[in-house]
């Protein structure tokens, strides 16, 4: 919660006041002086009104006490003029206490006074403006500060509980207590600060209202958020339904084997699209295809998919329950064919664009263009993979930009791994190739049918009916496509005549198309923030003005002030104290040093991976409980801001950025090569043509690129560790690259070789160019050691590798791999202050193999 996030704006008092004077005739007489308090109460009660959303509602004793305390000493007191703004008193008589709607207002037309910040509520201090806080619960004694603050965030798909506990207050969400953390308020929910207990009930309005809402919502993202496209969710209703962490918020689908609804994850308030698959013994084959297919796809990612990223398995029917059935009706009873016996939900990126709202848009066509070709990559990508998309139409494309384009195919409900399948009623029927009928076989080529449809479509063709294109229909589009006479575009023309054959096979392909018609439009724009390597610094000349300015310094104080040295080992590599996230972190190397860290009084260390399980496990498993486990991906850049705005919001700043996330791309021990003898030259080349470019690519994707973004996107935070100064030694950025960048000898394939050289000098460069920000950076390139990455290694299969005599003298000289010992010390030295003075250094932890191999480094 550090001032940075704070937006500049007058507080919501002085703004009501300004209000009620534009309001108030300009009479000067004691009647007009009597009225003036009188006036101010209305129109804040006016305001109050104007977007109201929620109010908090004392649920206990102790909570009315508080309530009913400051309600009666706002009136009198000047100090409380802030606080009275979000009192509701309910004057009705003769209720009963328990009926009464006292209630503190949360509304778009009376601000906090920091809206950025939210709603603080809290005691307060007596020495800051209004307390320090906008809504003041209690008078007890320790109670001072903020205990609580109520805000949207950037990114977030609802309204969150943020748990400060600055005096050590407890914070309950329905009955879990939150430690300087945040929470997605559900529908349903009682709020616990202290012995307070309150819940807040959020405002249920008609569907114009509830419009109207948001656009004043999206207002209010705009001005304080600075968030220009916000995904804004419905109001919390009571249809809501928890599932794990995730709020099931409204259905906007219906599948063919269950809803799709908006949900919102409970901590990070991620949106989503959650899709429902209700297994029968009916349709358990196309369901388990669409499981297989999503899970398939989560280890081959590619940029133009929107492939599932978590998945929820619930039995409804296990073998205990049929024995319980059989018992009560038949010993033969089984479920029927129409009956649930499994529930899976798949939670997918949430579109909100997509090609029909393209095809209606002002977009110029250079822009329909380029997220065409992006759709015709996924197709291509998916097809190397031998996936048929088999369900290609506008409302599968989503469109995640506009400047720059950024598409992704999303819904693989229909998909299939099979070369050819017997019709069985898949996609939509406007977009059905004419060989999907009955009794009739269809192969992927089918895509490419449906590609061409959309694209006729981006470019001007209006469907009038939604059959599927056939007999004069078919026709029809020919002579719309050969007179197409726009002022541009005819590339995307030629890919449709390409794709529109009747004959499967004549049909142009996605990675043809886009060779032959569409190359100048495939590339991926980068219009993002300028960042910090951007800027130009005159180093050179910085250094001849220090000199200059320390010549004229008297001689007297250059005297140097030599400190007393302390050599104790907890002050050379102690790391108590330290921030520190680690990408990768989940397994392997990475939670190697985490688990160092946390062993040794680091204050947090949050771990990133792609997977969910393994990094709850090790969080779990932590000696201290501070590693804390985050899910993302390093080559998105929408999931490095979010995950570095998670950890800015929970901890304000890092000390230590471990840049350790790495794959191995093609490896060579999986080509097609003789195991016996040498290759011939073609044997060569066909095993390394084979694999298709993105598996290569990949390699250099998340090796480099990944790298790199990662280091930007934590850049701010690392400075503002140095500002912080809880350490001595300046912020620090270790990357993990390895000794195969360095060998002439081809390590697990060339991908991975070369992206590790690229790696290693990436480090060089960066640290250049950030050292004179204060920010040192430094590589580990480690050897062999045993992980996930190094699983199946034949030199490993000679015992246990880790002790001497476990790996042969012409692997490794000293007869071993490294140990978790080993890299953990390498990186706690590195981090510590003993490392401090290092910047731009490769440590090479490898037992001495790199001596062995023809190498440089």
């Amino acid at each position: 919660m550090g001032d940075a996030s704070w937006v500049s704006t007058e507080p919501s008092t002085r703004v009501l006041k300004e209000r009620a004077l534009e309001k108030l005739p300009l009479n000067h007489d004691e009647n007009a002086k009597d009225s003036n308090s009188i006036t101010e109460i209305s129109v804040a009660k006016q305001l109050e009104v104007e977007g109201t959303f929620a109010r908090l509602v004392p649920q206990n004793k102790y909570a009315r006490d508080a309530f009913h305390r400051l309600a009666q000493s706002s009136r009198d007191h000047p100090a409380y003029l802030h606080h009275k703004q979000f009192v509701h008193v309910d004057e009705r008589k003769d209720v009963d206490l328990l009926d009464r709607e006292d209630s503190f207002i949360f509304s778009l037309g009376l601000l906090p006074e920091f809206p950025a910040l939210g709603w603080r509520i809290g005691k307060g201090r007596s020495n800051r403006p209004n307390l320090s806080v906008d809504i003041r619960i209690h008078d007890g004694e320790g109670m001072a500060g903020v205990h609580a603050r109520f805000s949207w965030v950037k990114g977030g798909g609802g309204f969150f509980l943020f748990a400060d506990n600055l005096r050590t207050v407890p914070v309950f969400l329905n009955g879990e207590i939150l430690k300087r953390t945040q929470r997605l308020i559900p529908y349903r929910n009682s709020i616990s600060l202290g012995e307070c207990t309150f819940s807040l009930k959020f405002e249920e309005r008609t569907p114009a209202l509830e419009e109207q809402f948001q656009v004043e919502l999206s207002a209010f993202y705009l001005r304080v958020l600075r968030e220009n496209t916000p995904l804004l969710l419905p109001t919390p209703s009571g249809n809501e339904v928890i599932i794990g962490n995730w709020i099931v918020r409204n259905p906007i689908a219906s599948g063919s084997y269950g809803r799709v609804s908006v949900v919102s994850h409970m901590q990070t308030g991620q949106p989503a699209a959650a899709k429902e698959l209700w297994r029968t013994p009916r349709n358990k084959f196309s369901v388990d295809r669409e499981i297989s297919i999503a899970e398939y796809l989560q280890s081959h990612k590619h940029k133009r998919l929107g492939i599932p990223f978590e998945f929820y398995h619930k039995t409804i029917v296990d073998k205990a329950e049929k024995l319980r059935y059989a018992k009560i009706l038949d010993e033969n009873w089984s479920p029927g064919q129409a009956d649930a016996i499994d529930l899976h939900i798949l939670y997918s990126p949430l579109s909100t664009s997509n090609f029909s709202a393209l095809i209606k848009s002002k977009a110029s066509l250079e822009t329909r263009t380029r997220l065409f070709a992006q759709v015709l990559d996924g197709v291509a990508f998916l097809h190397s993979l031998g996936i048929s998309h088999r369900d290609i139409k506008p409302g599968n494309l989503m469109v995640k930009s506009y400047d720059p384009p950024d598409a992704q195919i999303i819904d693989f409900g229909c998909a299939t791994t099979a070369p050819r399948t017997l019709y069985d009623r898949p996609g939509t029927i406007p977009y059905l190739a004419p060989e999907q009928c009955e009794n009739q076989w269809h192969d992927k080529s089918v895509d490419y049918w449906a590609c061409a449809l959309v694209g006729a479509e981006l470019v001007g063709l209006k469907r009038r009916t939604n059959e599927r294109i056939a007999g004069e229909n078919y026709l029809i589009l020919c002579h719309w496509l050969d007179n197409y006479e726009g002022p541009s575009g005819q590339s995307l023309i030629d890919v449709c005549k390409g794709m529109l054959k009747i004959e499967p096979a004549e049909r142009m392909t996605a990675a043809d198309a886009l060779e032959k018609h569409l190359s100048g439009f495939h590339i991926d724009v980068n219009k993002g923030p300028k960042r910090v390597t951007d800027e130009t610094h005159d180093s050179a000349s910085k250094g001849i003005r220090v000199a200059n300015r320390q010549q004229v310094v008297p001689a007297a104080s250059k005297r140097l002030q030599m400190s007393t040295p302390n050599f104790d080992i907890n002050n050379l590599f102690g790391v108590k104290g330290i921030i520190a996230v680690i990408t990768g972190g989940g397994s392997g190397l990475g939670l190697y040093v985490a688990n160092a860290l946390d062993a040794n009084g680091a204050k947090a260390v949050y771990i990133i991976g792609r997977r969910k399980e393994p990094l709850e496990k090790a969080a779990k498993q932590s000696v201290n409980g501070t590693i804390i486990p985050l899910q993302g991906d390093v080559t998105s850049k929408d999931s490095l801001a979010s995950l570095a705005e998670h950890v800015q919001k929970e901890q304000g700043f890092i000390n230590v950025l471990f840049a350790n996330s790495g794959v191995l791309g093609v490896q060579t021990s999986q080509l097609n090569l003789p195991k016996d003898r040498k290759p011939t030259l073609k044997e060569l080349k066909d095993a390394h043509w084979a694999p298709p470019i993105e598996d290569f690519t990949q390699a250099l994707n998340v090796n480099i690129s990944g790298v790199f973004y990662t280091s930007l996107a934590f850049l701010e935070l690392l400075d503002e560790g140095n500002k912080k100064g809880n350490v001595e030694q300046k912020s620090n950025i270790i990357v993990t690259s390895s000794i195969a960048g360095f060998s002439r000898q081809v390590a697990a394939g060339f991908s991975y070789s070369a992206s590790k050289a690229g790696t290693t000098h990436l480090v060089k460069l960066l640290a250049t160019q950030l050292t004179p920000y204060k920010i040192r950076v430094n590589a580990i390139a480690p050897g062999m050691f045993p992980s996930e990455m190094t699983d199946g290694n034949p030199a490993f299969s000679n015992g246990d590798p880790r002790k001497e005599g476990g790996v042969r003298t012409e692997i490794a000289p000293l007869e071993r791999s490294g140990t978790e010992e080993d890299i953990a010390g390498v990186a706690l030295f590195l981090i510590s202050k003993g490392g401090a003075y290092l910047s731009g250094n490769v440590i090479v932890p490898d037992g001495g193999r790199l001596g062995q191999m023809p190498a440089t480094y």
